[in-house]
């Protein structure tokens, strides 16, 4: 057994590495920045691509990782796994960090066999989170970063409704670094109409938020190569 140490709840506080936070105490520990997500991801995709054990890889990553929450969720991790818990789903549960489209993909990568390459993706979409933030935070918050997201995901063969509701959960997440309520329901709305057998184009029509020009590209998108090349295109670096 190695020597890290699992955060544990003690009444109203935390027990971190023999350290004791009170909740206002965490409050005031920082969340970690998009781009410690995407360097978090990237080296755990890299070691996993590489065929290192993930037990040998969570103990680099907690020794490595600067940020306390995300530490506490590598050592987090760590624990489960031994337990014979899957990555996923403690990603997803950890009430440090929220990453709710991370969580997701790595339970696909999980599923499918293709761990490294999910957190690969992951970290992409951190990455292009990260650019965008440096352009203005409004942009962060619009249909553009979504639909950059959209196309990355689209790469990994993973059906549109599928993909559709990841970007719908990540966007619904409160405590979501990517949250954006407002883009959630409007997912949530374009989801319903996909399952009822509208098209693409007629599902973001409806929400009333897509502008003429966006409805007439995706129009003209027949098949799902169509939609890859077309946000690809919106999103080319100069």
């Amino acid at each position: 057994m190695n020597n890290m140490k699992r955060v544990k709840v003690i009444g109203v506080s935390w027990k971190f590495h023999d350290q004791t936070f009170t909740a206002a105490q965490l409050e005031r520990i920082s969340h970690p920045t998009i781009s410690e997500v995407a360097d978090w991801l990237d080296t755990f995709g890299h070691l996993v691509g590489k065929g290192v054990p993930i037990l040998s890889i969570l103990s680099e990553l907690a020794e490595k990782t600067n940020n306390l929450r995300l530490r506490a969720l590598t050592i987090e991790i760590d624990a489960n796994v031994r337990e014979g818990e899957c990555i996923g789903t403690t990603v997803y549960e950890f009430n440090w960090c929220k990453l709710p489209i991370v969580a997701q993909l790595i339970d696909l990568g999980e599923e499918l066999g293709s761990l490294d390459e999910t957190l690969a993706t992951a970290a992409k979409l951190h990455r292009c989170e990260f650019k965008h933030s440096e352009i203005s935070p409004v942009q962060r918050s619009t249909y553009a970063s979504m639909f950059f997201k959209f196309g990355i995901l689209l790469e990994t063969g993973l059906p549109i409704l599928r993909i559709l509701k990841l970007l719908q959960a990540e966007a619904s997440s409160a405590d979501s670094i990517s949250a954006n309520l407002i883009l959630g329901e409007d997912l949530l709305v374009v989801c319903d109409e996909i399952e009822v057998g509208s098209t693409l184009s007629k599902a973001f029509a409806v929400t009333g938020n897509c502008g003429d020009a966006i409805i007439n590209a995706l129009e003209d998108c027949k098949e799902v190569e169509d939609f890859r090349l077309l946000f690809s295109s919106w999103f080319e670096e100069k």
